[in-house]
């Protein structure tokens, strides 16, 4: 039993030991293989570019929208919100003087009418208060004739009665009568002459009942001095004798309350009179004002050019269109006319970027629309404050930029405002051969920054030292010679690969910056996980690495991007950046 045991045992190694055998057979075979017979590995799946050596160019990639230099943008200058009931077509070329867009004024129309209404009544209390004031001008004129006259007829009654004051008291009664009868007789004949003119068109009823209170009121004169020739005559003369002190007294007095009275009556017209008038500056002013919303609802071209409609779009709210039928707001832009000739591109910058932006660089504006042309222009103004981002990205903080196009007039003719542009902000010409590989080859671990090189043997995976990087590639001062081929899309065909020297250059990096200077390492720190993400902090440098005063772009974790450039975020096979 023992011995069949151990025969079985025997057999059951040896067949262990040939499948093993055949196992790992198969697995050396592909490498004995093209170790014996020379074949090569299948390098046709790699994406590959060579190693160059050219001028390296710093720019910065922005987008912007082109705009005319010289626009006249014309507003709705109707107060509140009203409706554009016609507007002439987008991109109709026009002369000065057009009309471009009509407005509705239905309802200021109707509030002019009604103005007009209030104007002419308040022009028709204007010129009765200052006929009433004219008019009280002379009554207290009359008044005052009449009461010094009582008084000077008193004192005379007094001391020329008994020599015939009673027949030359008389003969004045009787002159006063002839006088309102004059009075009355042209008071009549302005009164006719008036209202033929009124039939006429050229006075008003206002007017007409003036002069007709005046002929009344020359009638009531003339009745008062017959009324005083009846009372000398039948009752004044047998009382005179009597009363000629009190008459004189009592005539002084009433002469002092006939001024008073004749003051007060004028400064109450007066004060009449200027609130009219001021009623009715008030009134024209208004009426004026709505003639000038009116007039403002038809809008004209100021100058030639091409008519661009000034539509609004807002992330916050939904965009804001011009057409007809659309309702628009005081102040708000309607039609911009453009001045083709001076064109511009209208960017914004992010902050990270603005540190290398000057008034005066140079400019490649590439317009989507004109793709096979480029555009030159230089950095015309930079904002020194930025402005705050666009909801959900209130945090953004971007420069306004304008680069102004100085490319021949036909040539800058060819654009329209509002295409979309890219604009490659020229910040060093790089006039210096610099080696140099696409920014996709670039695998950053840590702090330190490797490429895979396509050889005869295979992949091999190097370290680099680089230098600058723009939006396209990065400068390599050591590591790869000019015309290797280096694959642009190691992190999908080295993931495994990668990812362990990832986690042993992470745990490597942490672990000297937790080790003290004794060389000890504390208690408490533990080495990195194999897995966890993350990144060294900026500002480490590898040992591998150029001081700072050589070169501070390769202490940027980001594959040592110039300053003011943006993070490049990583394509799908991980590599980081992407080609311009």
């Amino acid at each position: 039993m023992k011995t069949e045991s151990r025969t079985r045992s025997r057999r059951t190694r040896l067949i262990i030991g040939m499948v093993g055998f055949a196992l790992a057979a198969m697995a050396l075979f592909p490498v004995l293989g093209d170790t014996l017979f020379g074949a090569r590995r299948d390098t046709t799946e790699y994406l590959t570019a060579p190693v160059e050596k050219k001028p390296f160019r710093i720019t910065i990639l922005e987008r912007g929208e082109i705009d005319s230099r010289r626009n006249a943008t014309l507003l709705n200058r109707v107060e509140g919100v009203t409706t554009i009931i016609w507007i002439i077509p987008e991109g109709t070329d026009v002369k000065e003087g057009d009309l471009l867009c009509e407005l509705d004024s239905s309802a200021l129309v109707e509030k002019e009418k009604q103005q007009q209404i209030a104007v002419t009544q308040a022009e028709a209390d204007l010129r009765k208060a200052e006929e009433n004031l004219e008019i009280q001008k002379t009554q207290n004129e009359s008044d005052l004739a009449a009461a010094r006259l009582a008084v000077e007829l008193a004192q005379l009654d007094l001391e020329k009665y008994e020599k015939g004051e009673a027949v030359q008291t008389e003969n004045e009664l009787r002159s006063q009568i002839t006088l309102a009868e004059e009075k009355l007789i042209q008071a009549q004949e302005n009164y006719e002459f008036t209202k033929r003119l009124a039939q006429k068109g050229y006075k008003t009823l206002n007017e007409v009942e003036t002069q007709r209170i005046a002929v009344r009121d020359a009638e009531l004169q003339l009745a008062i001095a017959k009324g005083k020739l009846d009372v000398h005559l039948n009752y004044t003369y047998p009382r005179t004798i009597k009363e000629l002190r009190e008459k004189a007294a009592e005539s002084v007095r009433e002469l002092k309350r006939i001024e008073r009275a004749g003051i007060a009556a004028l400064a109450q017209l007066e004060a009449d009179l200027t609130a009219k008038r001021l009623t009715y500056e008030v009134q024209q002013q208004k009426l004026k004002d709505l003639q000038e919303q009116i007039a403002a609802c038809k809008i004209y071209a100021p100058q030639a050019g091409k008519v661009v409609y000034a539509n609004q779009r807002s992330r916050r709210s939904d965009p804001v269109l011009i057409e007809e039928g659309a309702q628009v707001r005081e102040r708000q832009p309607i039609i911009k006319l453009p001045d083709f000739t001076q064109m511009q591109v209208n960017a914004r910058i992010h902050e990270s970027k603005i540190s290398d932006v000057r008034v005066g660089q140079k400019v490649l504006v590439h317009v989507d629309a004109l793709p096979d042309q480029v555009f030159h222009g230089v950095m015309d103004e930079v904002a020194s404050v930025p402005v705050p981002g666009n909801w959900p990205n209130v945090d953004l903080k971007e420069y306004e930029a304008t680069v102004r196009i100085t490319d021949p007039v036909e040539v800058v003719q060819q654009l329209k405002p509002g295409l979309t542009a890219s604009m490659e902000i020229i910040v060093d010409e790089g006039t210096e051969d610099v080696l140099q590989v696409p920014i996709q080859a670039v695998v950053p671990l840590g702090s330190r920054r490797f490429v895979y090189v396509l050889t005869d043997g295979g992949p091999e995976r190097r370290e680099i030292l680089v230098g600058r990087s723009n939006e396209s590639a990065v400068e390599v001062r050591d590591g790869v010679a000019v015309g290797e081929q280096v694959i642009l899309n190691p992190r999908t065909h080295f993931a495994d690969e990668l990812a362990a020297l990832e986690a042993k250059i992470i745990q490597e990096e942490t672990a000297a910056r937790t080790t003290p200077r004794d060389g000890r390492r504390p208690a408490t720190a533990k080495p990195a996980r194999r897995g966890t993400k993350r990144t060294s902090p900026a500002g480490r440098r590898s040992p591998a690495s150029p001081s700072p005063s050589r070169d501070k772009a390769t202490r940027h974790p980001d594959l040592a991007r110039p300053s003011g450039t943006r993070p490049s975020k990583p394509d799908r096979s991980g590599a980081v950046g992407g080609a311009t």
